[in-house]
């Protein structure tokens, strides 16, 4: 951790337009952007994906390339 910056690392945040009908928040770390989901038709459906990926995104989307 003494390696990150002293102001930490600046996020972008963003609506998904790449798919729209998404639900789920996406992490895109490489660039650290967190693309917001427009799916949800209300602000429960919103808080409880946030609270999905909050609670199952350690598992992630199987995308990262494993060495």
């Amino acid at each position: 951790m003494s390696s990150l910056p002293v102001n930490g690392i600046p996020l972008e945040v963003e609506f998904n337009r790449v798919d729209p009908s998404s639900e789920l928040p996406q992490a895109i770390t490489c660039i650290q952007r967190l693309r917001i989901p427009l799916g949800n038709e209300t602000a429960i459906a919103f808080y409880s994906s946030f609270h999905k990926a909050l609670t199952h995104g350690q598992y992630g989307s199987g995308r990262s390339e494993r060495s």
